[in-house]
């Protein structure tokens, strides 16, 4: 069974599901040529880029440009005499990119130990694929001490934060990403994920849609943009976005891990989603991570897809203030429209629970804490209900589709309204 990760840059790794990452994993062997190596560049070839001026190095790095690791490999090792650390950190992102994790490691570590942050970076990603998050978070930190205006590095350790169940501190490296590349695509789409996995989907859903419009989303951020419709309670937004790029029995097989995923604690569902494990002793015998491929057509049809509507005149929806009864809260907002806009969707999707349930909006600033949740939210919440047995019956309805729910009593705003909602 080979299902669809969920990465947004080049991070590929080999579990059933794979999360954001924005970089490439590769591979590692022996400090000794293989065989196998040694059968993709002869002797001949390599005396005739000698003849023609062409060093071994600028050969290594072309053949990685052209995506061939095995070659570079082969053509690094040869030349380590006279390449030094470069050489040795090109020989280390090649063997990352085949998959040898353990030896790129072994590789890279005399060079890491100087404060280089190339190596470092590549012991990040090394240790990203093999699970080991802790150290993964140490290697990208030390990566982006040396070069601070490394987005791919700052994006590599927010993966690495978010798998520890950092998501304040992830956040916070995406927009280092972000701020030395303003528009980084791994670093905004993992940003994006990480904001959906947290409860933000009308935030995520509104960057990734961004994303989809400008033509800047390739195959993985469009199923990221399926998972923040789920997250959203948008089933059929989700499906249909999916099955751009998925076969139907792929969308039906990821969309039920999916569901699995959102009964997590929101901490725990990056971690989850890099490795494909829900519960210990999960078997991953079959584990596999699916190739998505890209075109015009797709992308034309996901652009469609997230087409702005005409401009629609919203209702109102009145504060929660009745002194009575009990309510269900189904999603929170940083924005007044898109709490009006989620609650019709929401309705769309689920007329059959809610009909005869109004919607009510409650306020709360958590202030500038510096971790997540902080800032302002709309809360969205349907009711009262007479009884907190109806509102639990309610609530595990739209639990079972995937929608969040949470009961609560009836309370006033909670904080002050800023001014540009």
């Amino acid at each position: 069974m080979k299902l669809a990760g969920k990465i947004t840059g080049s991070f590929t790794l080999k579990h059933k599901f794979v999360a954001v990452t924005g970089m490439v994993f590769f591979t590692l062997s022996p400090s000794s040529l293989h065989a196998s190596e040694l059968s993709s560049v002869s002797p001949l070839t390599v005396t005739a880029f000698a003849i023609q001026g062409v060093s071994i190095m600028a050969r290594a790095d072309q053949a990685m440009a052209d995506g061939n690791a095995t070659e570079a490999i082969a053509l690094y090792r040869q030349a380590l005499a006279t390449g030094g650390a470069q050489a040795r950190v090109g020989l280390g992102r090649a063997l990352n990119a085949v998959g040898r994790y353990s030896e790129a490691l072994s590789t890279l570590k005399s060079e890491a130990a100087l404060g280089n942050g190339a190596a470092n970076h590549e012991i990040g990603k090394a240790y990203l694929a093999i699970g080991d998050y802790e150290a993964a978070v140490a290697a990208f930190s030390k990566a982006v001490s040396v070069s601070a205006f490394d987005a791919s590095s700052h994006t590599g350790r927010g993966v690495a934060l978010a798998a520890v169940g950092d998501a304040g501190g992830a956040l916070n490296a995406f927009d280092d990403a972000l701020s030395s590349e303003p528009g980084h695509p791994a670093a905004y789409s993992n940003k994006a994920l990480l904001t959906a996995l947290i409860g933000e989907s009308a935030t995520a859903i509104e960057m990734l849609e961004t994303m989809v419009r400008g033509g800047r989303a390739g195959p993985r951020d469009r199923q990221n943009l399926a998972l923040a419709y789920l997250t959203a309670g948008r089933r059929s937004e989700a499906r249909a976005m999916a099955r751009l790029d998925l076969d139907a029995i792929s969308v039906d097989e990821t969309f039920t891990f999916y569901d699995t995923l959102f009964a997590l604690p929101p901490e725990a569902r990056m971690k989850a989603l890099l490795t494909g494990v829900i519960e210990q002793g999960q078997d991953l015998s079959e584990a596999g991570n699916l190739e998505l491929t890209d075109n015009d057509n797709r992308q034309a049809a996901a652009a469609r897809l997230t087409a702005l509507p005409e401009p629609e005149v919203l209702p109102d929806i009145p504060p929660l203030l009745e002194p009575e009864g009990w309510a269900i809260q189904i999603a929170a907002y940083r924005k007044l429209s898109q709490l009006v806009r989620g609650w019709k969707i929401l309705y769309g999707e689920n007329k059959d629970i809610l009909e005869g349930i109004e919607p009510r909006r409650s306020e709360v600033d958590f202030g500038g804490r510096g971790e997540y949740p902080d800032g302002f939210f709309f809360r969205l919440n349907a009711g009262p209900l007479a009884t907190f047995a109806e509102a639990e019956k309610v609530c595990n309805e739209l639990k079972a589709r995937g929608t969040a729910c949470w009961i609560r009593p009836p309370e006033p705003p909670e904080g002050r309204l800023p001014k540009d909602n």
